[in-house]
C-alpha cells in the first residue's frame, strides 16, 4: 500500500499537472497568456490543501481496516465516555 507521504506527494503532482495542463488549454483556446499562467498558479495554490484531508481520511481508514479485523479488541464504550466528559466540539 502507498503511504500517507507519498500519497501526498503524489496529489501534490497531479494536482501541479492539472494547473499546468488547464493554462496550457486556455493559452492554446487563445486566451491571454498572463491569465492563464495566473489561473494556472492559482489553481495549483488552491489544489495542494485540498488534498490533505484526503490523506488524513485514507490514513485514518486504513488504521480502521487495521483495527477491524478479527480478534481485534474494540471498546464501543470509549468513544461515548471521551465525547459525555467534551464540552465543545469545534
Amino acid at each position: 500500500m502507498v503511504g500517507p507521504d507519498r500519497l501526498g506527494g503524489q496529489l501534490v503532482w497531479v494536482a501541479l499537472g492539472l494547473a499546468g495542463l488547464t493554462s496550457i488549454a486556455g493559452i492554446a483556446a487563445g486566451r491571454d497568456l498572463l491569465t492563464m499562467v495566473e489561473m494556472g498558479i492559482a489553481l495549483a495554490v488552491a489544489a495542494v490543501p485540498e488534498g490533505l484531508p484526503i490523506v488524513a481520511t485514507i490514513a485514518l481508514a486504513r488504521g480502521m481496516w487495521r483495527v477491524a479485523r478479527p480478534n481485534a479488541l474494540i471498546l464501543p464504550w470509549l468513544f461515548g465516555q471521551v465525547a459525555a466528559k467534551t464540552r465543545l466540539l469545534a
